[in-house]
């Protein structure tokens, strides 16, 4: 959602992909039979045999050179004179995070405010149901409680984003909540999740089953600004800025893509935002997300 006008042409983000060479340590016994002990040494009572040519799982190598390893799911202890080490080199390997081509469509100019149905389209149109962003836009539940504001331009009165979407998609409006946009969503497939309050770790499972998944957002990228508003019932809306709505399409350990319909320096197709600062906006925004499965 946004209350400016903006024109720059955005980006797009690209795989990551890293190459790695691991070495693993293997431990095997080199005697006929092996005894493991409950103690460092010979003292200790004998708790069990393991055969030549097996595996050891060592958890620690003692200044005596003896072994602690784990045994039949306890812990036990091995003379190392009877144990071969070896060390095994993995060949390079390249481990590549390739996210989903989920086509890019941008809201504008017709919907400037119209962020949610754009993702929306964008999520359908990867599973080959085209659906124009301005026809979701005029199916969408709408909440039509006219703005009001205070002496000071802050918002006084408006209206409730979990009824439907508060102003106007094609002018000055907030949001749409994930319940009744998935209202819109089941129209043409369903089985969609409107999540709310989930850890991030919910929605990165979905999309790592290759799910888009609809993310309320930032448009700065940037953590965002508290504000509230009451609607006529008294009721308190949490509505911090500058809100927008996002298609989350790949998840690393690092970094986590979407896709952003806005016309900024930010936006574009498999966009980037470090997993960390993406959590935390995630969590500002008040952990919204709607999945389309």
């Amino acid at each position: 959602m946004v209350l400016v006008s903006v024109s720059i042409t955005g980006f797009t983000g690209v795989n990551s992909a890293i190459a790695t060479t691991t070495s693993i340590t293997k431990y095997t016994v080199s005697a006929t039979s092996l005894n493991v002990r409950k103690g460092a040494g010979t003292k200790y009572p004998v708790i069990g045999r393991i055969k030549k040519g097996q595996s050891l799982s060592v958890k620690q190598k003692l200044s005596n050179g003896w072994y602690k390893i784990n045994f039949s799911g306890k812990t036990g202890y091995v003379s190392g004179s009877y144990v071969k080490v070896s060390t095994v080199k993995s060949s390079p390997s390249t481990s590549t995070t390739k996210p989903l081509n989920v086509p890019l469509i941008r809201q504008r100019p017709q919907l400037p405010s119209g962020c949610e149905v754009t993702a929306l389209a964008m999520a359908l149109s990867y599973y080959g149901r085209n659906v124009s962003k301005t026809t979701l836009a005029n199916q969408m539940p709408r909440d039509r409680t006219p703005l009001k504001r205070n002496r000071d331009g802050s918002i006084k009165i408006w209206g409730d984003p979990e009824i439907g979407f508060v102003g106007d998609p094609y002018g000055t409006g907030f949001t749409i909540n994930p319940n009744p946009l998935k209202k819109v969503l089941d129209k043409y497939r369903k089985g969609g999740m409107a999540l709310y309050g989930k850890d991030f770790s919910v929605i990165e499972g979905y999309v790592k089953k290759r799910k888009p998944t609809l993310v309320w957002f930032t448009i700065t990228h940037e953590l965002p600004t508290k504000r509230t508003w009451k609607t006529p019932k008294g009721k308190t809306i949490l509505a911090p800025r500058p809100l927008h709505c996002v298609v989350v399409t790949g998840v690393d350990s690092k970094y986590v893509y979407f896709n952003d319909s806005e016309s900024t320096k930010v936006s574009g197709k498999n966009v980037k935002v470090s997993k960390s600062k993406f959590i935390q906006i995630y969590n500002g925004m008040g952990k919204r997300a709607l999945v389309v499965n």
